[in-house]
């Protein structure tokens, strides 16, 4: 069962270390969930909106991503 992380959770807080995160911070609305899947298909979300996390490598990728497109959006 994957792990929900939410903004009031802490690394203490955490067990099972092997499992994903899905990330409430990083999410997206429901509504938006197919527009995020055709932007951007290299970063696994659930149907509720959950951006889905194995480690610190891939949250610093989902990050990169996403700063890079709302940047060149605002430009």
């Amino acid at each position: 069962m994957p792990r929900h992380l939410g903004l009031e959770q802490t690394a203490t807080d955490i067990k099972n270390w092997d499992q994903p995160v899905l990330s409430e911070r990083m999410g997206v609305n429901p509504d938006q969930v197919p527009e995020h899947r055709r932007r951007f298909p290299k970063i696994p979300i659930t149907d509720t909106g959950e951006i889905i996390v194995r480690n610190g490598a891939e949250e610093r990728m989902v990050n990169r991503e996403l700063r890079r497109a709302f940047s060149e959006e605002n430009a």
